[in-house]
């Protein structure tokens, strides 16, 4: 009479545990597909790039937000600070390799994209047109 009441009980507890094993293994499963995903990647599409200018050479570049953090890994980006101001964020330049790059903008007249001259005390103007923010 004791088997009889122990293998209900010993069939139940190991469908518990069965039960169990399945949900983990089925929870370390999804948590390691999702591991892999990097939630807080930065865009790298052309379509996310800003456009810089380097105030040095005058070249024009795309920054993408993933190249943009990779630039701040390697060093590529540096603060400079002119006497009497605040420093200004500098991108290093792809073409004269000199901390130029600056946020560039685009003329309204001629779309032409180039450098904001930001704080050189140059002055500002589309070098197609001369249109001046």
């Amino acid at each position: 009479m004791n088997d009889s009441v122990s293998a209900p009980s010993s069939s139940k507890a190991t469908l518990v545990k069965v039960g169990f094993i399945v949900i983990a293994v089925g929870g370390a499963i999804y948590f390691a597909g999702f591991r892999g995903r990097n939630e807080y990647a930065q865009l790298d599409t052309p379509d996310s790039a800003e456009p810089y200018g380097c105030v040095e050479c005058g070249h024009v570049f795309n920054v993408t937000p993933a190249e943009f953090e990779r630039l701040g890994k390697s060093g590529g980006i540096q603060s400079v600070r002119e006497e009497g101001r605040r420093g200004r964020m500098r991108l290093r330049c792809p073409q004269c390799g000199k901390f130029g790059g600056a946020p560039a903008l685009r003329c309204p007249n001629d779309g032409t994209t180039f450098a904001s001259g930001g704080g050189t005390g140059r002055p500002i103007k589309c070098p197609k047109c001369g249109w001046s923010p």
